[in-house]
């Protein structure tokens, strides 16, 4: 009895720290693009792309709400790819509402000009 808790002992140290170690890698990665994401939005949101180009950014909301399902179920890669897709949306909705405010301040063409 004794040697079966020592054995259980070892493998739980053994290839448990590993196992851990290898999924504290995997959030810490994670983390990062979610970093990088939530700074993108904050660009973003600074140029009310919600309000000017409102579906690149509901698309680029669906997606962190999407990936964040995905990390609950443990799908850390497919996770990482929909942030990635995420990050695109919200540059995409930044340049766009980039474009449409300097729109809005150019002076309308006078006709006949």
């Amino acid at each position: 009895m004794n040697r079966l808790l020592r054995l259980l002992l070892v493998l739980t140290v053994g290839l448990g720290l590993p196992i851990l170690s290898a999924c504290a890698g995997v959030g810490a990665n994670l983390s990062g693009a979610q970093n990088q994401v939530e700074e993108a939005k904050i660009d973003a949101a600074s140029l009310d792309a919600d309000k000017y180009c409102p579906d690149e950014w509901r698309a680029a909301e669906m997606m962190v709400r999407h990936s964040e399902r995905l990390m609950r179920s443990q799908q850390y890669d497919l996770a990482r790819a929909t942030l990635q897709e995420a990050l695109r949306l919200y540059r995409l909705a930044t340049e766009c509402a980039a474009k449409r405010k300097q729109e809005r301040r150019m002076p309308l063409p006078v006709p006949g000009l």
